[in-house]
């Protein structure tokens, strides 16, 4: 696939704020409107409202491992019927949650499994994990005055944190990934902050891909 856009994944627990920091960007990037920029997440995806039949409603049971295949059909639904136009038209693409959220709610067990999985999807040229204790995020979604999901409960979230931290290390260490603090700092001054560092981030990558198609077109010639 020819890809055009620079893709930045958001990850974090329930109630880290990652919805409502990519609304924030969005209006930043619309202020600027120097780079063409799309927001998706895969929730819209009919098979995401299977999936919360099970987590939310929870009409029914299913097995982890399961449930865990389930997000990864969404996944391959809303690539194929809007992320891959998008990461092809426009110069920015924000993704709320990708693969990355599936290997920290997975069992640790799963996560090889998932990995291969999953390996046939696009990675991000960015990932992107706001970091907030679990505490807060609690009071966050409890909050919402909405029905919790399954995962959802202190130890859960527990766990999962400590599985995204330990997922970004690499990452980090790899110059792909960017662990912030989503405590301290109100919304709209992390997003300038998010938005810097992406900046900085495209250059790197514009110059790469200007760099690579000098080069395609110089074998092809």
């Amino acid at each position: 696939m020819d890809k055009k856009a620079f893709f930045v994944s958001f990850e974090g627990i329930d109630g880290s704020g990652k919805t409502t920091l990519l609304s924030e960007l969005g209006k930043l990037l619309e202020n600027q409107k120097e780079h063409t920029y799309h927001v998706t997440s895969f929730d819209k995806t009919e098979v995401y409202g299977l999936i919360k039949s099970y987590t939310v409603e929870k009409k029914s049971i299913i097995s982890p491992r399961a449930l865990q295949v389930l997000y990864y059909a969404a996944r391959v639904d809303h690539h194929e019927n809007e992320l891959k136009d998008a990461l092809k038209s426009y110069d920015l693409v924000l993704m709320d949650r990708y693969v990355d959220s599936t290997y920290a709610y997975c069992d640790p067990s799963d996560r090889k499994y998932l990995k291969n999985l999953n390996g046939s999807l696009p990675s991000p040229d960015l990932r992107v994990l706001i970091s907030v204790p679990v505490s807060e995020a609690l009071r966050r979604v409890d909050g919402r005055n909405s029905k919790k999901s399954i995962f959802e409960d202190p130890m859960t979230l527990e766990n999962v944190s400590n599985s995204y931290h330990e997922i970004f290390e690499e990452y980090v260490c790899d110059g792909n990934g960017i662990i912030i603090d989503g405590l301290n700092k109100n919304p709209d001054f992390l997003a300038e902050e998010i938005l810097g560092l992406v900046s900085e981030k495209i250059k790197g990558y514009n110059s790469f891909q200007s760099h690579y198609t000098g080069v395609k077109t110089a074998l092809n010639s």
